[in-house]
């Protein structure tokens, strides 16, 4: 079989290639393209995302598990910023994507950093949202009246 390889008359299936490369810690996406870096250890960010996108196609079970403690480990940071959003606003009313944006906001620095993001400069931010918000309903009421005032 191996001789059939590389004779170039035959060639391996994907989950052979990917068995072959996982024990050694070569790079799929190196092997199908040729592209350094040759070492799984070697790839950065969307590389290596890549690599064990491959990994967990050909049946790789340690690249499953990698991807379903991912996975948890998304929802539970996401968890984590829709908490921290919640005690900045207290319950203060804001537009739904302004909520949105500190969610995602809260995230990014915890996917980023590891950590959540400090308090008082989420605070800030917050306020800052309900200060706007609270500006804009204000003006649309005496927009509203004005315009009600103007139709009698």
């Amino acid at each position: 079989m191996l001789s059939r390889y590389m004779r170039g008359s035959s060639q391996p299936a994907f989950a052979v290639m990917a068995n072959l490369c996982a024990p050694v810690g070569v790079s799929l996406t190196w092997l199908a393209s040729g592209n350094p870096p040759m070492m799984v250890g070697d790839l950065k960010g969307l590389e290596q995302a890549r690599d064990e996108l491959y990994r967990d196609i050909a049946g790789d079970p340690s690249a499953q598990a990698e991807r379903d403690r991912k996975i948890k480990g998304f929802g539970t940071q996401h968890q984590a910023a829709k908490d921290q959003v919640a005690r900045a606003l207290k319950g203060r009313a804001v537009r739904m994507d302004d909520e949105q944006h500190l969610i995602a906001l809260a995230y990014a620095f915890i996917s980023r950093a590891k950590e959540p993001m400090n308090d008082d400069l989420l605070q800030d931010v917050a306020d800052a949202l309900c200060r706007g918000y609270e500006a804009e309903r204000r003006l649309e009421r005496v927009s509203q009246a004005l315009w009600h005032g103007r139709e009698s």
